[in-house]
């Protein structure tokens, strides 16, 4: 079951149609995998930002704040397709008509906080 999560105090708040919250979308053990794939994952972290950030698919240009063809770095690798895919099928009805089926999901950022207490003094 999928709940519909407001982000924001107000009830007037706008959210993104399609956004969902599962909380039980992955388990201890598919979390585990998951963590360990991100951290052996072939895109180097990236820190020039307040956290640091792996970019799949395309490279967001946060100046620019956008993406575009010259962005492309490749393909999804298969665990993150496949992750992908896991969503589509999680994602309520309402959800699914949001997303073209013909056309699969092409970019994902990870972002993690930057510990200050590892970094070297």
């Amino acid at each position: 079951m999928s709940v519909q999560l407001s982000l924001l105090a107000e009830e007037t708040a706008v959210v993104p149609g399609g956004l969902e919250y599962h909380p039980a979308f992955l388990t201890a053990h598919d979390e585990a995998e998951l963590l360990a794939q991100i951290d052996g994952a072939d895109s180097p972290w990236l820190d020039d930002l307040s956290r640091r950030v792996q970019h799949f698919g395309y490279k967001y240009d946060y100046s620019n704040r956008r993406l575009d063809d010259s962005a492309r770095i490749g393909p999804l690798p298969d665990w993150l397709t496949q992750l992908a895919h896991r969503v589509r099928v999680a994602a309520s009805e309402e959800a699914k008509c949001l997303l073209d089926a013909q056309r699969p999901f092409e970019q994902a950022i990870i972002n993690t906080v930057t510990d200050p207490s590892n970094e070297p003094s």
